[in-house]
C-alpha cells in the first residue's frame, strides 16, 4: 500500500462545468414530450448516475424516459458539450502543479466522462485511472465508486481525498470514510450551497481551485 495520498475528483461540475448542460438537455426532451421541467426541479438530482435520475424523474413528472428518449438526450448533450463545455476555472494551472497521485469517480457513464475530459483538453492528467459508477452496483450516494477508485487505485480511503461538488457525492465519500472537499467553482453553485455541503459531511469548502490546493496541503498533499 502506497504512504501518499490519492486526490479523487468528480468530473460534472468539478472539472467541467458541464451541469447547466446536461440540464439543458434533459430538459429540451421534456419539451418535445410536452412536459416543462423546471431548473430547480432537476437540480436534486445532480451528483446521481443517470439510471437513478431517470428513476427519480419517473416519480416526478409521471413519465418513464424510453430508450429513445435517453439516446435524444445523449444527443443534444454531445452537441452542447462540443458547443459549449469548458473545464472550471483555474482547473488547468492546478492540475499542472499537482504532484499527488490523482483519478476520476464520476456518476456519468464512460462515454461521457471520456467525452467530457477530451473536449476540454484535460484527458491526459488521469491517464488509466478514469472510474465510472457504471463500474458498481450503486452509485452515489452509496460508497461503492469511491472505495472501488481507492481500491482499484491501491490506497486506503484513510489516504484518499474527495472534491465534489454534489451532496450524493459529499454522502458518498463520508459513507467511504473519505475527507471530502465541498468544491463551489461549478456555475450551477450558489455559495449559500455550502452550508448544505458541510451539514452532508464536507471537510472543508472552496471556491475555487487555489482555495482547493490550499486546502490540500492540510491533508499533506501538494
Amino acid at each position: 500500500m502506497s504512504p501518499k495520498k490519492l486526490v479523487i475528483f468528480d468530473c460534472d461540475g468539478v472539472l467541467v462545468d458541464s451541469e447547466p448542460l446536461a440540464m439543458r438537455a434533459y430538459q429540451l426532451q421534456f419539451q418535445r414530450l410536452g412536459m416543462t421541467l423546471r431548473d430547480e426541479e432537476f437540480a436534486k438530482f445532480f451528483g446521481m448516475k443517470q439510471a437513478d435520475i431517470i428513476a427519480n424523474l419517473a416519480v416526478l413528472t409521471g413519465h418513464l424516459l424510453s430508450d429513445d428518449d435517453r439516446a435524444m438526450i445523449w444527443q443534444d448533450l454531445q452537441r452542447l458539450f462540443e458547443s459549449d463545455l469548458q473545464a472550471t476555472q483555474g482547473l488547468l494551472p492546478f492540475l499542472e502543479k499537482l504532484q499527488a497521485a490523482r483519478c476520476v469517480a464520476s456518476s456519468s457513464a464512460m462515454d461521457r466522462i471520456e467525452l467530457s475530459l477530451s473536449i476540454c483538453g484535460i484527458r491526459h492528467f488521469f491517464k488509466s485511472s478514469v472510474f465510472s459508477s457504471t463500474m458498481v452496483t450503486h452509485g452515489k450516494p452509496a460508497p461503492d465508486l469511491f472505495l472501488h477508485a481507492a481500491k482499484v487505485m491501491d490506497y486506503a480511503p484513510s489516504d484518499c481525498v474527495v472534491i465534489e461538488d454534489s451532496l450524493p457525492g459529499i454522502e458518498a465519500a463520508r459513507a467511504a470514510s473519505i475527507h471530502v472537499i465541498g468544491f463551489l467553482g461549478g456555475s450551477h453553485l450558489q455559495l449559500s450551497h455550502s452550508d448544505a455541503m458541510r451539514a452532508q459531511g464536507a471537510s472543508a469548502i472552496a471556491e475555487s481551485w487555489d482555495q482547493v490546493a490550499d486546502i490540500l496541503q492540510t491533508f499533506g498533499i501538494s
